[in-house]
């Protein structure tokens, strides 16, 4: 049977055969088209939508950074913010009376609007003098968190007060000394 077939193909006359050929090929590129070409139309409205969604997110973004202030504006309000932490860094407790020499090592001070995280290290016999000092310096503040731990045949005390000589304006200072 296959032999038939193949030998009446082989039999027909050229005009025949392109025709055969010329349909074969129609119906192989609309299946294709069909397989490859409807899914590919797809992404592309997917590729699209995705295109106008970034694009809507970039227009945005542009709007926000329109509404910025200028440059030399930003530059005075940070040189102002600095003069500000200047005043309340000299307005803070004074860590030079706070702290005899060599007796207590600052390992870390932050202060924000109404609270101060102090790190120290001093020896056990200074604690009691720190503590009086530290009241002195700072009336009306609350220690809110405290504790000590033995550290390189020192103590290290790390405590919280709240209150007191608090700096204005919400300024946040950090120092952190060399250990």
């Amino acid at each position: 049977m296959i032999e038939c077939s193949i030998w009446w193909l082989l039999t027909l006359p050229p005009w025949r055969k392109a025709s055969i050929f010329l349909a074969l090929t129609l119906l192989l590129t609309a299946g294709s088209w069909l397989a490859l070409g409807r899914p590919a139309v797809r992404d592309a409205a997917r590729l699209k939508q995705q295109q106008h969604a970034v694009r809507k997110q970039t227009a945005t973004c542009l709007h926000q950074l329109a509404q910025l202030p200028p440059l030399s504006q930003l530059h005075a309000r940070q040189r102002q913010q600095q003069t500000q932490i200047g005043a309340v860094a000299n307005r803070d407790i004074s860590f030079s009376l706070l702290f005899p020499a060599a007796a207590v090592r600052l390992l870390h001070w932050q202060t924000s609007a109404f609270r101060h995280s102090l790190q120290v290290s001093l020896a056990w016999e200074q604690l009691a003098m720190l503590m009086q000092r530290l009241v002195q310096r700072a009336p009306g503040a609350s220690i809110i968190g405290f504790s000590l731990q033995p550290h390189k045949g020192e103590l290290q005390m790390d405590m919280v007060v709240e209150g007191g000589n608090a700096p204005a304006g919400g300024a946040a200072i950090s120092v952190t000394a060399g250990r």
